[in-house]
């Protein structure tokens, strides 16, 4: 079962020598709010990343690597899953939410 570090707030951590160890798995599960008291980076502009608004600049992506305690491949490749699985869950309510609306308009 998931714990909570009631100091930061983050899910599943492993702390070691006071440095935070990431992986992709725990990265996909970190809040928005998470990512921005680890990183120092604002919440709306992993919102922006995840929703493809957005892409990081190299030193965005080593310094937020480096909070993580993640090699800056690694850290890609986390941001890039993420991204796909908001797209996908987006992209579902979109079909939906036109499937509801045929309906309605059919009926």
């Amino acid at each position: 079962m998931p714990t909570v570090d009631k100091k930061t707030g983050i899910l599943d951590i492993v702390v070691k020598n006071n440095n935070l160890i990431m992986d992709i798995e725990k990265f996909a599960n970190l809040s928005y709010r998470q990512l921005e008291k680890i990183t120092n980076i604002d919440k709306s502009n992993w919102s922006k990343y995840f929703n493809n608004k957005l892409s990081p600049r190299w030193k965005t992506i080593n310094d937020a690597a480096k909070s993580l305690d993640m090699k800056p491949s690694d850290l890609m490749i986390a941001i890039e899953k993420r991204r796909q699985e908001t797209l996908k869950k987006m992209y579902s309510f979109v079909v939906k939410k036109t499937q509801l609306l045929l309906f309605l308009t059919t009926n």
